[in-house]
C-alpha cells in the first residue's frame, strides 16, 4: 500500500500535470501543481519515519529542473543533459564512497543487519576484511547502474524531447517521456540494484556463518 502511495505521488501525479493536462494550465502554474504530490510524499514520510524520502527527493528535483527547463524556456537538450547527469552525479559518488565508512551497500546494511551480532560473527571468523571488501565491491556496482541510468535517461530524453520549452508540447514530450523512462530504464536499474543488494547480503551472511534470516534486525 505505502509503496502505491510513493509512486502514485512521486511518478503519476507529476505526470498528470506534466503531460495529461499540460494544455490546461501555463508552465509556471504545471510546475507548481506538479510539485504538490512529491511535497505530500516527503511530508507523509518525514511525519511518519521522521526522515527524508529518497525518491520524494529525487522526485521534487526531477520535477524542478525539468519545469524550471520549460519556465525559463531553455533550449530542451538541457533537459537531456539534466537527465543524464544527475544519475551520473549519483552514481560517482556512490562509487567514490566505496572505501569510506559512508559506503552505500556498508550503510543500508547497518539500517537492516543486527551490526553488533554480524561483526562479532564476522570476527570470530576472521572474515570482516572479506565481508567489507563485498560491500565496497557492491557499492561500486549500485555506482554503476546510477551511471546506465543517467546514460540511458540522456539518450532516451534526448531522442524524445524536442517540443519548444514553455509550451504545451514540451510538457506532453517531458510527460511521455517520464512515462516510457520508467517503464525502459527506471525499472530494469531498480531490479538491477535489488540484485546488487541480494547478492552482497548473500555473500556477507556466507562470510558471517549466519543465516540472513538471523541477522536481520526485525528478527
Amino acid at each position: 500500500m505505502r509503496l502505491a502511495v510513493d509512486l502514485g505521488l512521486n511518478v503519476v501525479w507529476p505526470l498528470v500535470f506534466l503531460w495529461g493536462l499540460s494544455d490546461r494550465f501555463t508552465p509556471l502554474v504545471g510546475l507548481g501543481l506538479a510539485l504538490i504530490g512529491p511535497l505530500i510524499a516527503a511530508l507523509i514520510t518525514i511525519v511518519q519515519q521522521r526522515r527524508v524520502s529518497g525518491l520524494s527527493a529525487l522526485a521534487l528535483i526531477g520535477v524542478l529542473v525539468s519545469g524550471g527547463i520549460g519556465v525559463l524556456q531553455l533550449d530542451a537538450r538541457w533537459f537531456a543533459v539534466k537527465e543524464a547527469a544527475i544519475p551520473a552525479i549519483i552514481g560517482a559518488l556512490t562509487a567514490a564512497s566505496s572505501r569510506t565508512r559512508y559506503a552505500l551497500v556498508r550503510t543500508a546494511f547497518t539500517e537492516i543487519l543486527d551490526g553488533v551480532k554480524l561483526e562479532a560473527a564476522l570476527a570470530s571468523r576472521g572474515a570482516q576484511a572479506a565481508a567489507h571488501e563485498v560491500m565496497a565491491k557492491a557499492t561500486v556496482r549500485m555506482g554503476g547502474v546510477w551511471l546506465f541510468l543517467g546514460i540511458a535517461s540522456g539518450l532516451l530524453a534526448f531522442a524524445m524531447v524536442s517540443g519548444a520549452p514553455g509550451t504545451p508540447a514540451y510538457n506532453e514530450d517531458v510527460g511521455r517521456y517520464t512515462a516510457w523512462s520508467f517503464g525502459l530504464v527506471n525499472l530494469p536499474s531498480m531490479a538491477a540494484m535489488v540484485w546488487v543488494m541480494q547478492k552482497a547480503l548473500d555473500e556477507v551472511a556466507a562470510h558471517s556463518g549466519i543465516a540472513i534470516d538471523d541477522l536481520v534486525k526485525a528478527a
